[in-house]
């Protein structure tokens, strides 16, 4: 009887230890995410729309990554790229991260003018902005599965590059440098 405890104990502990080094190698080196809510804001635009990111992990403490967001009040359209640093491993069931970013906006805003004017007066102008600046995003990821997560972003940055053109008001244009947040809820698939 004691061989036959003894047996099933170590076989136990063999499969618990295969299962262990396994759950290590499902952490895959990639990582494919849709954010279904972004919120971005700056002096000129602000705008909430959906994302997709890419990640990939160049060792458990750093990784590459891009990110594009689409706006859906203002047809922004925002690419981002950086580093991502994690302080501790990014394969912890949750993990926190501070990426600096470098991004560059492109967003059409539609404003319909109105003037209590005798008579009232009324116009729509077009302006398209361009922006490029730097951002610190950190993000705090929640690992629901092995290869499933669930992500929180929030940034703050600068533009060094803020410039409208106006289709109503000619040679209007803005050039000045300014403050940029932005919040992201993303899910993901390693793999």
């Amino acid at each position: 009887m004691r061989t036959i405890t003894t047996f099933i104990i170590t076989f136990v502990m063999g499969l618990s230890l295969n299962a262990q080094s396994s759950e290590e190698e499902n952490f895959g080196n990639n990582r494919l995410a849709i954010a279904p809510f972004m919120a971005y804001g700056s002096s000129s635009i602000d705008d909430i729309g959906v994302g997709l990111a890419y990640e990939h992990y160049l060792n458990p403490k750093v990784a590459f990554q891009s990110d594009v967001s689409f706006g859906l009040n203002n047809e922004m359209l925002q690419f981002m790229i950086g580093p991502k640093f994690y302080p501790r491993d990014h394969d912890k069931p949750l993990s926190y991260a501070i990426s600096p970013v470098l991004f560059v906006t492109q967003a059409e805003e539609v404003i319909d003018r109105f003037f209590a004017h005798d008579p009232p007066a009324s116009y729509i102008e077009t302006r398209n902005h361009r922006q490029f600046g730097f951002m610190l995003i950190n993000s705090v990821n929640m690992s629901i599965t092995e290869q499933f997560y669930f992500g929180l972003e929030a940034g703050l940055g600068i533009n060094y590059i803020n410039r409208y053109d106006s289709n109503r008001l000619s040679g209007l244009s803005e050039n000045d440098t300014n403050s940029a947040v932005l919040f992201r809820l993303s899910t993901g698939y390693r793999f």
